[in-house]
């Protein structure tokens, strides 16, 4: 179970308002996302203070809506819109920070656009990845999570239409004398390195904008 986000954010009505205009303001973060268009410093919103009266438009209150009350009102990071499946159509995430745990704890809720059903459709593959980071140019996602004791991580390419785990690490802290145990899915090969335990993997392990 995904623990829940904290209160960091703008009240439940606050959110309310703003998605009426379609877009909702987002307190600074260091949330990366997207390569290119989500930064260190925040994540662009949806923007535009103008009335969207959009099938679409309408869809993305509503999952608003389920997640405020899913989390008895506690408000996101920010909502943004992305094309994470490479169809040419927006689709719609929910950023939060989660309480539990002692390490890095960007989250995201991800709902691929369906033409065909004219609605938003959940992505359970990539709904809750911690401190995802997408690189759109190079069909690439990556995600990790390293608390005091222990963590792993894992990269998705977009293959074949669809997201699939192609590498994946853990790592149990050993100090400077860390093995980072890495794991080629598509081959099963395996292969260590040796490096300095810490809260964001290094690149040398795993590409990410943390």
């Amino acid at each position: 179970m995904n623990p829940a986000p904290s209160n960091k954010s703008f009240l439940a009505a606050l959110f309310a308002g703003s998605l009426l205009l379609g877009a909702c303001q987002m307190p600074e973060t260091n949330t990366a996302i997207e390569s290119g268009s989500i930064g260190m410093n925040g994540v662009n919103s949806r923007s535009g203070l103008h009335i969207d009266t959009s099938a679409a438009s309408i869809e993305r209150m509503k999952i608003m809506s389920q997640f405020l009350n899913k989390w008895g009102g506690l408000g996101p990071q920010y909502d943004t819109l992305l094309d994470l499946n490479y169809d040419g159509i927006d689709d719609y995430a929910i950023g939060w920070y989660g309480l539990a745990g002692n390490g890095l704890k960007h989250n995201w809720d991800v709902h691929i656009w369906h033409p065909e059903l004219d609605t938003y459709v959940e992505d359970t593959r990539l709904t809750g990845l911690p401190n995802a980071s997408f690189y759109r140019e190079d069909s690439l996602i990556t995600s990790f999570y390293i608390a005091h004791g222990g963590g792993h991580g894992e990269q998705w390419e977009w293959l074949n239409g669809g997201w699939q785990q192609t590498t994946t690490f853990y790592v149990e802290n050993e100090g400077e004398n860390s093995e980072w145990l890495l794991t080629d899915l598509t081959t099963g090969s395996k292969h260590s390195v040796r490096h300095t335990y810490q809260g964001i993997p290094p690149s040398s392990i795993l590409r990410s904008h943390y």
